[in-house]
């Protein structure tokens, strides 16, 4: 066979010259446009056989499969009974090895039209350079898997830096007994709006006697945008009337934005938040004004679960991790500390602890919610936004916003 180049430069220059060949050239080119007259033949013997078999011809066809494929060789010849004798012996006679190693090499499929001076060429890519190209991918891209692999894997997470000012501090807690004070509990009030001009920052130390936690509250923000993930926190209620949220949040630099797919890139240090409800509630509702759920949890464990999470929170001040948008959210977080006091209360292959604007769905569904009310009537009753923007920053803002009808 000819090789691929040499035999498409023959080819395309048969499309012109073949036919007039013997009148315009001497000796040598009748004989060079003989040869490529044999080649357009022999090419359009290759096609006529290809299509004539029952099925596609594959690489590892033998001879013996290709002769059961084809039909008898009259009626392979029918078709083409005015071609000339040439090219019925080359038809009858045509080594089906040499077409095997053709179709798995270099094919070329020569048309020609009923005026017989006409070819069109379609080069395909040679297997083994298939399979050349294929290796070099398939390395490169291991090479880059790898080398992505490494780089989030010995990502450090930093634990200085021009963070926002609402995530500036760390919370941290101190355990005395059955009290536990906390340092750094958030209490910020924000004039119009978020920016930089419009925060009043404040903070507090304040101790806390844990064996008054009489209530566990869940608080979900479903996003405006994106209805499938939300925000979610708990709030842990005392007995003489205080409140304290832990927020689990991804901790931003000045300037960055949370984006979803960044949060799978070990982009934002995970933390957890102490703050006090006039800040971590109001601030959704009447600054952002976000629609918020308030949902009473039906735990017995209400101690145990606060301690858990102040205990994570130490951990994280001294220890950070990274947040990551799936695995380590919001709301996988909380499911994490339920199931560490109460064993097996949430499935951890629930898909609702990842997408986080189902989790109250699923928390109703699964009895975690203290109410027997559908999905419809619990968001209905626990929606807090309206009544949180009517009463405004009171001193009693928690007990306000929980006046359920």
């Amino acid at each position: 066979m000819q090789g691929f180049a040499e035999r498409n430069a023959l080819l395309l220059g048969a499309t012109e010259h073949a036919p007039d060949a013997r009148h315009e050239v001497g000796e040598g080119r009748q004989l060079e446009a003989e040869r490529v007259r044999i080649l357009l033949l022999e090419a359009e013997a290759h096609e006529i056989v290809q299509r004539s078999c029952t099925r596609p011809l594959v690489p590892g066809d033998t001879d013996q499969s290709i002769q059961g494929l084809l039909p008898e060789d009259g009626d392979l010849l029918d078709p083409f009974r005015k071609k000339d004798d040439h090219f019925r012996v080359l038809l009858r006679s045509l080594h089906l090895a040499l077409l095997s190693k053709v179709l798995t090499g270099h094919v070329t499929r020569a048309a020609l039209t009923r005026q017989g001076c006409r070819c069109a060429t379609l080069p395909f890519m040679h297997r083994e350079k298939f399979y050349f190209y294929l290796r070099y991918f398939l390395v490169g891209l291991g090479v880059f898997i790898a080398t992505f692999i490494i780089w989030q894997a010995t990502k450090q997470v930093p634990t200085e830096g021009d963070w926002q000012t609402p995530l500036s501090r760390l919370s941290t807690a101190e355990f005395h007994g059955d009290f536990v004070t906390v340092r750094n509990v958030r209490n910020f009030r924000y004039k119009d709006g978020e920016e930089e001009t419009d925060l009043v920052p404040g903070y507090y130390d304040k101790t806390y006697d844990l064996s008054n936690v009489s209530k566990v509250w869940y608080v979900s923000e479903p996003f405006k945008n994106l209805s499938v993930a939300a925000h979610t926190f708990l709030s842990f209620e005392f007995s003489n009337g205080d409140y304290l949220s832990i927020s689990i949040e991804a901790r931003k630099l000045k300037g960055q934005d949370y984006r979803l797919s960044l949060g799978l890139l070990r982009t934002y240090p995970l933390m957890y938040i102490a703050a006090d409800e006039r800040d971590s509630i109001l601030v959704r509702a009447n600054i952002r004004k976000d629609d918020v759920y308030v949902y009473p949890v039906r735990t017995e464990k209400g101690r145990a679960l606060l301690v858990d999470m102040l205990e994570e929170m130490n951990t994280l001040a001294s220890k950070p991790q990274w947040y990551n948008t799936v695995t380590d959210n919001c709301t996988s977080r909380i499911a994490w500390h339920v199931n560490r006091v109460t064993p097996g209360r949430i499935s951890s292959v629930a898909w609702q602890s990842y997408v986080t604007g189902y989790a109250d769905a699923f928390a109703l569904e699964h009895g975690l919610l203290e109410t027997n009310l559908s999905l419809d009537e619990a968001r209905k009753k626990y929606y807090i936004t309206y009544r949180s923007q009517e009463i405004g920053d009171i001193p009693n803002y928690s007990k306000e916003i929980r006046r359920f009808d």
